[in-house]
């Protein structure tokens, strides 16, 4: 999957974050990085304030369908 970084406003060394259930998630939206992944739903999430509580002007960028396996290996930040 390819993502532009213009789009979102980051440069090419994006970070990415995975978890499977609501505590993983909570404790990895505390953290700074620019894309988590819902691995139970399929949500994609651009996270716009780093650290900061919630996803700031970012949120849910794309739902794939049947939550496939999806890993930094899989997304390139063009």
């Amino acid at each position: 999957m390819k993502i532009d970084t213009e789009s979102f406003d980051i440069d090419s060394s994006a970070t990415f974050a995975a978890g499977k259930n609501k505590t993983v998630k909570k404790k990895l939206a505390k953290k700074d990085f620019d894309f988590l992944y819902d691995e139970k739903k399929g949500g994609l999430y651009f996270n716009e304030n780093g650290a900061n509580k919630g996803f700031g002007d970012g949120g849910i960028i794309a739902i794939l369908k049947g939550a496939p396996d999806l890993t930094n290996q899989n997304l390139e930040f063009i």
